[in-house]
């Protein structure tokens, strides 16, 4: 079948992977949605998104419980509202997934030697050093001897 034929429902299946990854023994393995995604890695089919075609429910929210936003298998999809899909959420729009990280993105460890707290925020002392030494080694862009 060519991807232009058949129902909507054939058509979408038809994008789908039901050999993706392991959620997890309980869940078994993401059905993953193989067609375009948005900018936030949610499939989108047919002007809306992939996984509240696949479960037919017309809940306010849907919550993967797999935590992979391209899969659309039913059984992964639960209704919620939306303050519980915010608190089960990836953390991005509270700062708490900032809270939860142990290392900064150079990959060192945030112990309490290795970190200073300024205004909130953890700095790694090790990042901040580094940075301090790379400025004081720098000269200035390079200037025309006349």
């Amino acid at each position: 079948m060519s991807r232009w034929s058949g129902t909507i429902e054939e058509r979408f299946w038809a994008r789908v992977d039901k050999n993706g990854p392991m959620a997890d023994l309980a869940l078994g393995r993401c059905w993953v949605w193989l067609g375009p995604k948005d900018a936030d890695g949610y499939g989108r089919h047919g002007g809306r998104l992939a996984h509240r075609f696949a479960s037919g429910t017309m809940a306010p929210e849907l919550d993967h419980l797999c935590r992979n936003r391209a899969c659309v298998r039913p059984s992964h999809l639960e209704a919620v509202d939306h303050a519980e899909n915010i608190r089960r959420g990836d953390f991005s729009s509270n700062g708490s997934w900032h809270r939860v990280k142990t290392h900064c993105p150079h990959g060192h460890e945030y112990t309490p030697e290795n970190t200073r707290v300024y205004r909130g925020k953890r700095n790694c002392r090790a990042c901040n050093a580094a940075r301090l030494v790379a400025r004081r080694a720098y000269d200035g862009p390079a200037q025309d001897q006349h």
